[in-house]
């Protein structure tokens, strides 16, 4: 008589059975003194990081200063940038490439020369950056603004923003542009932003908080740069 061999189990077990335990599969599972803690640590870690950051990197930047071109998309910096020049007596000249000065140095943009007509000097402070639209400008001063309320601020409109369609956004086809991050992610909806629902929630989740969003910049320099 011949005994057939056993044939291995290929079905992982249900969570019914006997001896198995629901959620088995799992390395790890938390108690609820344990997602205490957890919850306890994120929120510590949320307060802490930008005050000691924010001691450790050192940011005196000089007259004529603008954001770099390479961190066009480092809303840290600008918030600190803003928080550093929004002050009584400044104005804060906001716009896109115009404003930051594409094409010239940092002497010949149109904070400079403002302040070249006033006898004090570097009141007038170049708070623009490389690409941004209307949209994306709102998004920008509401998220990472905040120290700009109540102060004096010049505001340059490109009207190239309006020119068609595509460029203000309302073309139903699909397209990447800059800063996508500051704009509305669910509502109102922009016709043009085919972002999938996982960039979209995470983008709005990170919307006003500025280190989750210079972590996500120095990990997509890093996967672009590894890519």
């Amino acid at each position: 008589m011949t005994v057939a061999p056993d044939i291995p189990r290929t079905t992982p077990p249900a969570a019914n059975e006997p001896g198995i335990a629901p959620f088995g599969s799992n390395e790890l599972r938390l108690s609820a003194r344990e997602w205490l803690v957890s919850i306890a640590i994120v929120l510590t870690c949320l307060l802490t990081i930008p005050w000691i950051w924010k001691h450790f990197e050192s940011f005196a930047p000089q007259s004529d200063y603008r954001i770099p071109y390479a961190l066009s998309k480092d809303y840290w910096l600008y918030q600190r940038r803003i928080e550093q020049v929004a002050r009584p007596g400044n104005v804060l000249v906001l716009g896109d490439s115009v404003v930051w000065g594409e094409y010239v140095r940092p002497d010949g943009t149109l904070s400079h020369f403002l302040n070249e007509q006033l006898p004090a000097g570097d009141r007038f402070v170049n708070c623009g950056v490389n690409g941004l639209f209307p949209l994306a400008m709102a998004g920008l001063v509401q998220n990472y603004g905040r120290a700009i309320r109540d102060g004096k601020v010049i505001v340059h409109c490109n009207v190239l923003w309006m020119s068609s369609p595509k460029a203000d956004l309302s073309d139903p086809r699909p397209q990447n542009f800059n800063h996508s991050r500051l704009v509305p992610q669910f509502f109102p909806r922009i016709p043009s932003y085919g972002a999938d629902a996982n960039e979209r929630f995470s983008a709005g989740g990170n919307q006003g908080n500025a280190v989750f969003v210079r972590f996500d910049l120095f990990r997509d320099a890093d996967l672009h740069e590894n890519g």
